[in-house]
């Protein structure tokens, strides 16, 4: 039965669907540079939180599911200005203004992906953040230890990385892997068009990215560990139209007549995270178990060798240093 109005007009049920205002697109329009931590809204009603002195890039998404890029204005130095990251959002996250949404759980997977890189690309969630105080081995021998005796570098509190993450409800990783800044090699960048930090050791990895933005205390950086690693690619497959983003395998090519890979490859970018499967792969903080002599794990693969894949795991010495392998920092507040 039609219902009528105070005026007896016959009034039609509204299918309107309220939306958010799209503060993630205003932002990017605006320029606006946030002065202190602030979270916002995408058109979707999923939260960002930006950092002190960041702000939202000219060409990030508009849309959590998009890809979100923050940028450095003021928050470091000279050298850490334009560093951008994107945010990897963990929980229950809107897809669409009609209420549909996708589950994206901070945690350690294995990923169905064989050696070839082949396979479903399907995750299965091994250590979920909730129980990351125990011993949970991947691949054989990887471990995310909160301490270690092997020679390598774990993460800077993995404890507070994760509370931090759940309750801003997501994180960021480096949207290219860390650059060289000409003349010093102390610090890094986070920049598109940059030649690779590589010939660089696992603890010096981890001390170049905890320590850019340490007189911060707006948030914290560190080196990529093994659920920053792993959420970011269950983000990229539920939401960049991958599924099988995990078994990517590199793009061959030499660049044996600089010996520099470049961040920023047009071929390997998902929800506006680059290189995640190639052009050099990367330390972590994972703990490679089987020898002290090899205690480091690094991800995805590199450009000389197209075997290994976005999700691969491989032991390494921390001492090691090639031209093949570099790092990514995150991170969080």
């Amino acid at each position: 039965m039609a219902v009528k109005d105070k005026a007896g007009k016959i009034a039609e049920k509204s299918t309107t669907i309220k939306t958010t205002a799209n503060q993630v697109a205003e932002s990017i329009t605006s320029g606006k540079t946030y002065i202190s931590n602030t979270n916002i809204k995408d058109g979707y009603g999923n939260n960002v939180k930006v950092p002190a002195g960041f702000k939202i890039a000219s060409d990030s998404g508009k849309n959590v599911t998009e890809g979100v890029v923050i940028e450095d204005v003021s928050a470091g130095d000279n050298n850490t200005k334009g560093n951008q990251y994107v945010w990897v959002p963990i929980g229950n996250i809107k897809t669409n203004t009609s209420g549909g949404t996708k589950t994206v759980t901070l945690g350690r997977y294995d990923f169905n992906v064989n050696e070839q890189g082949t396979g479903t690309g399907a995750s299965t969630l091994r250590q979920s953040a909730d129980n990351y105080t125990e011993v949970v081995t991947l691949v054989g021998y990887a471990q995310e230890l909160t301490s270690s005796s092997y020679g390598n570098t774990v993460a800077k509190n993995l404890g507070d990385f994760i509370t931090k993450a759940k309750n801003a409800g997501g994180y960021y990783i480096g949207r290219y892997e860390a650059g060289k800044v000409s003349g010093n090699t102390n610090t890094f960048n986070i920049k598109k068009n940059q030649n690779v930090y590589n010939n660089v050791t696992q603890p010096k990895s981890a001390t170049l990215s905890r320590n850019l933005y340490s007189s911060n205390n707006n948030f914290q950086s560190d080196l990529v560990n093994s659920y920053a690693w792993d959420t970011a690619i269950v983000f990229i497959q539920a939401f960049s139209g991958d599924s099988k983003y995990s078994g990517q395998q590199p793009l061959q090519r030499s660049i044996a007549t600089t010996g520099n890979a470049h961040s920023g490859s047009t071929y390997d970018v998902r929800c506006n995270i680059y290189d995640m499967a190639g052009n050099v792969s990367e330390f972590s903080t994972e703990t490679w178990t089987e020898s002290k002599s090899v205690p480091c794990t690094d991800r995805g693969g590199d450009y000389s060798y197209g075997k290994n894949y976005t999700a691969y795991r491989y032991r390494r010495s921390p001492s090691l240093t090639t031209n093949i392998r570099g790092f990514r920092s995150i991170l969080y507040l």
